[in-house]
């Protein structure tokens, strides 16, 4: 046992991304490819087998906000194109999630209390909102190379965003009955609305029906769907 040096501490972060049994690499493939295993494994008690829900979503948040500043400045650099509302809504992506996530969790327990408790839709929005996370981030050289064509990729993005969510959801919480797609499609709705929300008031504040141009809250949240299509 010596004094805690800086190789140390760099080797033990490293390990806990690429260990082969439980380091984020291997989560993050389990997502991809097996994410009901993941989930229901976890949920089950094998806390050991995957990277903690919480350090994962931490993590892929500040890797996403720091690759996504980065783009920022590569479009600034080659077009002289200041987009700081567009930086500042990444750089409060932080925030936002403080405010999204017990959101997200509430209106997924109101909709399946019956089929699962706080704590195990607690876990299953951090795993996914890191996820989508780290989907964005592995799709970065993708908006270097089409830099021209951020605007486009980023509203594709978030669409396939919102499917995987739909996806992760129905594999989690659904039954294959009707009224759980109508469940999963209202939620999803919500989860859309509210982060368009949160975003524009974190943007803008009480101005925000000055700067969307909306006149009620109808309007507002019409203005959401119409800036993804």
């Amino acid at each position: 046992m010596g004094n805690l040096t800086l190789h140390e501490v760099i080797h033990e972060f490293w390990h806990g991304i690429t260990h082969t049994d439980k380091g984020i690499l291997n989560l993050l493939k389990s997502l991809f490819f097996t994410p009901k295993e993941v989930y229901f494994g976890y949920f089950s008690g094998q806390r050991k087998k995957y990277f903690s829900p919480v350090t994962f979503f931490l993590i892929a948040t500040t890797i996403y906000i720091f690759l996504k500043i980065r783009i920022f400045d590569f479009q600034d650099y080659l077009f002289n194109y200041g987009d700081e509302m567009g930086r500042l809504l990444i750089e409060t992506t932080k925030f936002k999630s403080i405010y999204l996530i017990p959101l997200e969790v509430l209106i997924t327990w109101l909709a399946f209390r019956n089929k699962s408790n706080l704590a195990k839709i607690i876990v299953f929005w951090l795993f996914l909102n890191g996820f989508i996370f780290c989907i964005e981030i592995l799709a970065t050289p993708i908006f270097f190379a089409l830099i021209n064509y951020k605007i486009v990729i980023d509203k594709l993005f978030y669409l396939i965003c919102l499917g995987i969510i739909f996806w992760h959801l129905k594999l989690v919480f659904s039954s294959n009955k009707w009224h759980d797609y109508l469940k999963l499609f209202i939620i999803v709705n919500i989860v859309f609305l509210l982060d368009y929300l949160i975003s524009g008031y974190l943007l803008f504040g009480e101005k925000i029906w000055f700067y969307t141009k909306s006149e009620n809250l109808f309007q507002l949240l019409l203005n959401g769907y119409k800036s993804i299509i």
